[in-house]
């Protein structure tokens, strides 16, 4: 007795119906034919029956779950079994409602026709509301033929083995004649090939044979590869193109950081942007050509609940009518049962369309002659078919004049195999040999050339990746130059705000949301990481470039009469230095746009 496992259905069916669609319990049918042990899942077997005999196991269909259900119809043919295995009682009827915890029960019966193996499966279906589900359970038995069941069947298994006996004793006689009747031209004839084929293999694997071809041939077609044009054409196309690439990448990468550092400090040197900054910070002051409040107050145009209260227009239940609005939770006048049938709608109650037996199963009978296969049984039993054969190996081995004439014919095939063995392996070896070496030469010069293009085209894309593409040295430029504008304008843009804002003399109240307002002014940054958008960034993914050059500049005297003083002697001091150095920067950055005008040509 054994558990039938659980079946595909069922449980993971409703399972993935979802908890709600099974009335928010899942159902849970299993089949078992042996309720005890439920923790041992197992399909279930007959075994072996003999045939004319039958075997019956009782299946119980259990529900696990937490919801009644009702069985679908319950015939032979609705759980899928034929032939075999017939349906014979049970306490499952079709349409029967089983509650939770409860079970019902399937008698099933195995009568063998033949020999053959079963393999069905028993499915019980069944639905709870409007899902349905099944659970299966797997059948498997095999017939046998009996022959001790009564005595006739025995005395023909007995005339077999006798049948097999008298054979056996014929086959071993003739086998013995046979061997015994060779002669000393048969045991030549027998033995030349089987030495021929001995010979050959030997002569092929030889020093002289195969190997010896194959080292001639190699060291010749290796200089003629190495001397391979093609070879070579091809190793330079594919070199010039991959070292072209990678050395644009690498110049790219080096020059787009050493102009972006140039730029970059002569941003800084230059104080590029720092004075509109410093402009616009001075005109970002909270007070300045306005109050805070210019223009209307907090409320201007309306209160908070200007033009409807929260419930402007009607409550919750502005319809009328609340949580039943139409109707209630029975609104479509029938109630749970409004098809005005129940359960049993179809009026037939819990037999409908049959009872237990209504496939009308009356058994198979023995599809086999019983006395015949039993005769056959005992034959097999007690038959060797190699009598003859060791027989006549036997009287082979004993025949002096054949011995003799086998071993003279294997002599003389050895020694006419083994040159002609010889002479194929160096052949073969050769050809081998020649293949190889020449395919090792075209190799070797296809590297050589590939090696020799790619040096000079990596130098050759190293420049113009360098100077010349917009990824390298001007793009860097640019970028530095940009960045470091960006930063002088921040810079500026503190300072002037610093200056004419001030946060001394004011008073808490205004002091948090004057900085607020101040902090939060219009910027030009972009907020780019270095070298992000460029070719080699995005084939390296390295980011190891991605910090930017920030001059960090001291900060001014914090006393308003200081911080003005230093402000008015630092801007004309920037203003003279600025004037005088302005050659330098136009001279520096003139260099990158020229960078530029190269690659547009």
């Amino acid at each position: 007795m054994s558990l039938i496992k659980p079946s595909t259905y069922g449980f993971l069916t409703c399972l993935a119906m979802g908890t709600a669609a099974c009335g928010g319990d899942p159902f849970n049918v299993i089949i078992s034919a042996d309720p005890a042990h439920l923790d041992q899942a197992a399909d279930f077997s007959f075994g072996r029956v003999a045939l004319t005999k039958s075997a019956t196991q009782t299946f119980t269909v259990s529900n696990f779950g937490g919801s009644e259900i009702t069985l679908g119809t319950v015939t032979a043919a609705s759980l899928g079994i034929s032939g075999a295995l017939t349906l014979e009682g049970g306490t499952c009827a079709t349409n029967l409602k089983l509650a939770s915890s409860a079970n019902c029960t399937l008698i099933v019966k195995f009568e063998p026709a033949d020999e053959s193996t079963l393999a069905q499966s028993l499915t019980v279906a069944f639905s709870h509301e409007d899902n349905k589900g099944q659970s299966v359970q797997k059948i498997s038995g095999s017939g046998y033929v009996d022959c001790t069941l009564t005595t006739e069947l025995a005395q023909k298994r007995q005339e077999g083995v006798s049948a097999a006996d008298t054979r056996m004793v014929n086959e071993r006689a003739q086998g013995k004649a046979d061997g015994d009747a060779l002669t000393y031209p048969q045991g030549l004839s027998d033995g030349f090939p089987i030495g021929f084929n001995t010979g050959f293999d030997e002569g092929y694997n030889s020093p002289n044979g195969y190997r010896l071809g194959y080292d001639t041939a190699y060291g010749p077609a290796l200089v003629a590869g190495l001397q391979n044009v093609t070879a070579c054409s091809s190793g330079s196309s594919n070199g010039e193109q991959v070292g072209y690439s990678d050395g644009r990448l690498a110049g790219e990468h080096d020059g787009y950081y050493a102009g972006y550092s140039d730029g970059h400090a002569e941003g800084i040197y230059s104080n590029y942007r720092y004075y509109s900054g410093y402009q616009a910070g001075q005109n970002s002051c909270p007070n300045n050509g306005g109050g805070y409040n210019n223009g209307g107050g907090y409320n201007n145009g309306g209160g908070y609940n200007n033009g409807g209260g929260y419930n402007n227009g009607g409550g919750y239940n502005n319809d009328g009518s609340g949580n039943n609005n139409g109707g209630g939770y029975n609104n479509n006048g029938g109630g749970y049962n409004n098809n005005g049938g129940g359960y049993n709608n179809d009026g037939s109650g819990n037999n409908n369309g049959g009872g237990y037996n209504n496939s009308d199963s009356s058994g198979l009978a023995v599809a086999i002659d019983l006395p015949a296969a039993c005769f056959t049984q005992g034959f097999n039993t007690q038959y060797d078919p190699t009598t003859y054969s060791r027989a006549y190996e036997a009287a082979k081995a004993k025949n002096i004049p054949y011995q003799i004439g086998f071993r003279e014919g294997h002599a003389i095939g050895r020694a006419e195999g083994f040159p002609q063995g010889q002479a194929h392996g160096y052949v073969d070896g050769t050809r081998d040999g020649a293949d190889a070496g020449y395919a090792e030469g075209a190799r070797q010069e296809y590297a050589h050339c590939y090696s020799d293009a790619y040096s000079y085209a990596h130098s050759d894309g190293y420049e113009y990746g360098y100077h010349v593409s917009l990824n390298g040295y001007a793009g860097g430029f640019d970028d530095g130059y940009d960045d470091a504008g960006e930063e002088n304008y921040d810079e500026g843009y503190s300072d002037g705000r610093d200056s004419s804002c001030g946060y001394y003399g004011l008073t808490a109240t205004n002091s948090s949301s004057l900085k607020s307002k101040a902090n939060a002014h219009p910027t030009s940054r972009t907020g780019k990481s270095f070298g992000k958008n460029q070719n080699w960034w995005k084939k390296t993914k390295s980011g190891a470039f991605a910090d930017h050059f920030v001059v960090n500049r001291s900060r001014l005297p914090q006393t308003e009469t200081a911080l003005n003083d230093s402000i008015n002697s630092n801007v004309e001091s920037v203003r003279k230095w600025t004037d005088e150095n302005m050659e330098i920067r136009k001279e520096l950055y003139a260099k990158a746009k020229a960078q530029l005008k190269l690659r547009k040509k």
